[in-house]
């Protein structure tokens, strides 16, 4: 994906992340975000609408794993990375199966996050 910025959407309810994410991505020339979100029902009008590469979601959010199943069925050049909380025993494997590219526990820190998104998305960083 040389040449061209990789375009991110990120589900999450928390509003300050979603700001926080804002604030980090414009920091990335390699990187656009496309739109923050709150709510998984928002999600696939905004990949349906919009070239994008990446979907990172909290896996925490209600409807999360299907959003995971739905984008890798009707968008399989989309990578979906899991971004949460939780235990990645207790669901990293759970979505995997779903279509996940990746999980990322929400305690690592940013610069590794995005080095995972660069990967995931087969960018070389910027």
């Amino acid at each position: 994906m040389p040449d061209a910025q990789i375009k991110l959407v990120y589900v999450d309810d928390h509003p300050p992340l979603l700001s926080a994410w804002d604030r980090l991505v414009r920091t990335q020339p390699d990187m656009k975000l496309v739109a923050a979100v709150e709510r998984v029902a928002d999600v696939l009008p905004v990949v349906r609408q919009s070239a994008v590469d990446v979907v990172l979601v909290d896996l925490s959010l209600p409807g999360a794993m299907e959003l995971i199943a739905e984008i890798a069925g009707e968008f399989p050049k989309v990578k979906t990375i899991v971004y949460s909380g939780r235990s990645p025993l207790e669901w990293s494997g759970e979505s995997k199966r779903a279509g996940a590219a990746e999980y990322i526990d929400k305690g690592t820190p940013p610069k590794d996050v995005l080095t995972i998104i660069r990967r995931v998305a087969g960018a070389e960083g910027p």
